[in-house]
């Protein structure tokens, strides 16, 4: 079972070691979210007259 967690592990210590590389990954899917949500809102908007 070690073996098996081994790469999983290794990947989870290097973003600790790295949190920039997290706030970059987590900054681009906030955009990405925006971008989508942005969209579904103007369609509700539209749809409700506002």
């Amino acid at each position: 079972m070690n073996r098996e967690l081994s790469e999983p592990r290794q990947k989870y210590y290097e973003y600790l070691d790295n949190k920039q590389e997290i706030d970059k990954f987590l900054e681009r899917g906030a955009e990405r979210a925006r971008s989508i949500a942005s969209v579904q809102l103007k369609k509700i908007k539209e749809m409700i007259g506002c």
